[in-house]
């Protein structure tokens, strides 16, 4: 298999030649979450996505994402070719800024997920998110239609109100932490879900699913390569520049 260093995205995955039969079943899980690690890069992303759920009926899936743009494209598009949305995939659009909560979903989300500093008031921030994800759920049943407003404490290094959250990825993180064992499985989804729209049959046969493990144990992940997305390196470029810019204005870099 090829590897694709890190920082750097191809034009297309065009040139990017997967390991035959890397699979791994997640059929029998009964909740599975889109990105744990990694973001959706483009539309054929979360049509594919769409095609897992809809195919796995007894399965609950839920889907974090920032990319609101291309949630709104592909369901209008579902909607004029007389397409249903699949009713076990949730949506919930990550807030990209620290600290500053939004009070509901974007149109064609069931919840809204919000960040705050490690400095902030429990109580006054409303936080109703501890990380028990098993235990808790509300993400992966019929109760964020509900709630619909999920508030966490970041995880990571500090962070400031107005920062993008972005700054702290643990993803690209534990990518470069663990680049010996997950960079191959993460590049090997990334290349069939980003690019091109793909049948059930190709999905089934090679998108790995990510085991759960402590907090998430029993919640299988499907998850792609932040460390290639054009998306998360933009955000995280930004990201750190305000950081800089911060550190100079304070005398501290």
């Amino acid at each position: 298999m090829q590897t694709i260093r890190f920082k750097t995205k191809p034009r297309s995955w065009s040139g990017y030649t997967p390991k035959p039969n890397n699979k791994l079943k997640y059929l029998n899980a009964n909740f599975v979450r889109f990105h744990s690690h990694g973001e959706i890069e483009n539309d054929n992303s979360f049509i594919n996505c769409v095609t897992i759920a809809k195919n796995n009926p007894n399965t609950t899936y839920t889907l974090w994402t920032k990319r609101a743009e291309i949630v709104d494209r592909v369901k209008a598009q579902l909607k004029a070719e007389d397409k249903e949305f699949p009713s076990n995939l949730q949506l919930i659009y990550s807030n990209p800024v620290v600290g500053v909560p939004m009070s509901k979903p974007p149109r064609n989300f069931h919840g809204v997920f919000n960040v705050f500093p490690k400095s902030a008031d429990k109580i006054k921030s409303n936080i109703n998110c501890e990380g028990r994800c098993i235990e808790c759920r509300v993400c992966y049943s019929d109760k964020l239609h509900d709630v619909k407003v999920i508030n966490e404490i970041q995880k990571g290094r500090e962070m400031e109100v107005g920062d993008i959250v972005c700054g702290g990825c643990y993803s690209d993180r534990h990518i470069n932490q663990y680049r010996k064992t997950i960079t191959k499985p993460f590049n090997n989804n990334s290349y069939w879900l980003h690019d091109g729209v793909r049948t059930i049959e190709e999905l089934n046969e090679h998108v790995h699913t990510t085991i759960g493990q402590g907090k998430m144990t029993q919640i299988n992940s499907i998850n792609t390569n932040t460390t290639t997305n054009p998306y998360c390196i933009k955000m995280m470029q930004t990201a750190r520049k305000k950081a800089i810019k911060i550190a100079h204005e304070r005398g501290i870099a």
